[in-house]
C-alpha cells in the first residue's frame, strides 16, 4: 500500500499520506445511517496506520464495515462482481455460493456479529481465568496478613509491657537522682567558699593586668611614631626612583638624537661629493666641447651615470633609516 503514496518529483515534494474518499447515495436508506448522502474517507500514512471517517467524523474500520453489511457493497460483495468471478460461482462448492446467499438474504450481518459475540466470550473466559489466578495469590496474601496482624498484637502487648517496665524504671530512677542532688549540694557549698578566696586573688591579678595594659598602650603610640617616620621614607624613596628613571628616559632620548644628526651629517656629506661630481661634469663637458673628444665624454658620462646611482642608493639607505628612527 506504501506505492499509493506521493513520492516526490524534482519540482514537488514527497507526501507523508494518500487520502480516498467515496460519495455514496443514501436518499433510499440502503446504508443504516441517518444521511442522504455518506462520504467514507480513509487516510494512509507512510508509518502503516490508517484513520477512518464517516461524514469527516474520526471512526473505526469496523463501523465502516456495520454500515455496508447487507447492502452488497463489502469486502465480498455481490453487487459488483469481478471478471471471471460468474464463472467461479457457477462452478464452486455449495458452502461459497451459500455464503453469497446468506448476504443477499440479510444474515450476514448477523453472522458476523456472533462471530464477533463469540471472539468477545472468549476474551471474558481468558479474564475470568486470570481473575481466578489473581483470587489464588490473593487469598495467599490474605492468610499472609493475617499472620501478620497476630504478630502486630503480640508486638502491641510487648510495647504496653515495656512501656510499664520503663515508667518504674524512671521512678527509681529519679529516686537515685535526688539523692545525688543532695550529696552534690553538700560539695557545691565547699566548692562556693573556695570560690569566694579564689575571687579575691583574682582582684589581684587584674590590678596587675590594669597595669601592664597601660604599659601595652605606651608601647603601641611609639610603635605608630616609628611606622609613620617609616612611611615617609618610603615615599621619599619612590620619589627617587622615579626621577631616575626620568632621567634614564631622557638619556635614551639624547641617544636617540645624536644617531639621527650623525645620520644627516652623512646625507650631507654625499650631497656634497654629488656637487662637486657635478661641477667636474660640467667643467669636462666644455673642454670636452671644445676639443670634440666624443669617447671620452661619452666614457665620463657612464661615469658620472654609475656615481648617481650609488648616491641614489645610499641616499635612500640613509633616508630608510632615518625613518626608522
Amino acid at each position: 500500500m506504501q506505492e499509493v503514496i506521493f513520492s516526490g518529483t524534482q519540482i514537488r515534494t514527497t507526501s507523508g499520506m494518500a487520502e480516498v474518499s467515496l460519495i455514496f447515495d443514501n436518499s433510499q436508506n440502503i446504508l443504516s445511517v441517518s444521511y442522504s448522502e455518506v462520504t467514507v474517507t480513509r487516510k494512509l500514512f507512510r508509518s502503516g496506520e490508517s484513520e477512518y471517517f464517516i461524514n469527516k467524523n474520526q471512526c473505526r474500520l469496523k463501523d465502516v464495515r456495520d454500515i455496508f453489511l447487507d447492502s452488497g457493497l463489502g469486502v465480498d460483495s455481490y453487487s459488483i462482481i469481478e471478471q471471471g468471478k460468474i464463472d467461479f460461482l457457477v462452478a464452486a462448492k455449495p458452502e461459497n455460493r451459500r455464503e453469497l446467499f446468506e448476504e443477499v438474504a440479510g444474515v450476514a450481518k448477523y453472522k458476523v456479529r456472533r462471530e464477533e459475540t463469540l471472539k468477545k466470550l472468549e476474551r471474558i473466559d481468558t479474564d475470568i481465568s486470570c481473575l481466578s489466578d489473581i483470587l489464588t495469590i490473593h487469598k495467599q496474601q490474605m492468610t499472609a496478613l493475617d499472620l501478620a496482624v497476630t504478630k502486630a498484637k503480640q508486638y502491641k502487648e510487648y510495647q504496653e509491657n515495656l512501656a510499664k517496665y520503663e515508667i518504674s524504671y524512671l521512678v527509681y530512677c529519679v529516686t537515685c537522682n535526688n539523692i545525688e542532688i543532695e550529696r552534690t549540694k553538700r560539695i557545691l557549698d565547699d566548692k562556693v567558699k573556695e570560690f569566694k578566696s579564689d575571687n579575691t586573688l583574682l582582684e589581684q591579678f587584674n590590678l596587675e593586668i590594669q597595669k601592664l595594659r597601660l604599659n601595652l598602650d605606651e608601647t603601641n603610640e611609639r610603635h605608630l611614631n616609628v611606622n609613620k617616620d617609616l612611611s615617609e621614607i618610603r615615599t621619599q624613596i619612590g620619589v627617587a626612583d622615579k626621577m631616575i628613571q626620568h632621567a634614564m628616559q631622557r638619556e635614551t632620548e639624547i641617544k636617540s638624537e645624536q644617531e639621527v644628526l650623525e645620520k644627516e651629517q652623512q646625507y650631507n656629506s654625499v650631497k656634497v661629493k654629488l656637487l662637486e661630481i657635478e661641477s667636474k661634469k660640467n667643467r669636462f663637458s666644455c673642454e670636452f666641447q671644445n676639443l670634440n673628444l666624443k669617447k671620452e665624454a661619452s666614457q665620463f658620462k657612464r661615469e658620472i651615470y654609475r656615481n648617481k646611482n650609488t648616491f641614489k642608493y645610499r641616499y635612500s639607505f640613509f633616508t630608510k633609516d632615518s625613518s626608522k628612527t
